[in-house]
């Protein structure tokens, strides 16, 4: 996150956005402090994990020539269903050359039903 201008307190309050409140998110600011010396494996182990907890969830990803996370899509099996079930509203959007290395930050968010965003991945 460092590394790609993305300050860690902001992708801390974008999570609790998404999840609707600090007791959703399943950790506090300072675990995410805590782990930022691997953020890139990290990442990969919680979705391997996700991957054995839930057998709808997709991943895929690629890295760089110096082995750093250059694309990657996740989806999970509630973001499945709820896609199923409401697929009224798919929003594309895309933060465009925003940090160091000009990378695309893209995010796939829905509305449900209820008019309440669901994060598609």
């Amino acid at each position: 996150m460092k590394g790609v201008s993305v300050k860690t307190s902001m992708a801390y309050e974008f999570l609790v956005h998404q999840t609707g409140g600090y007791p959703f998110v399943g950790f506090t600011l300072k675990d995410l402090y805590n782990k930022l010396d691997g953020d890139a494996q990290s990442s990969v182990a919680w979705m391997n994990i996700k991957a054995l907890r839930d057998p709808h969830f997709y991943c895929i990803f690629s890295v760089d020539e110096n082995g750093r996370f250059a694309n990657i899509f996740w989806r999970d099996g509630q973001s499945l269903t709820d896609y199923n079930n409401f697929d009224d509203i798919l929003i594309f959007d895309s933060t465009y050359k925003s940090n160091v290395y000009g990378t695309p930050l893209v995010v796939f968010v829905g509305c449900n039903n209820h008019r309440a965003s669901v994060l598609f991945g």
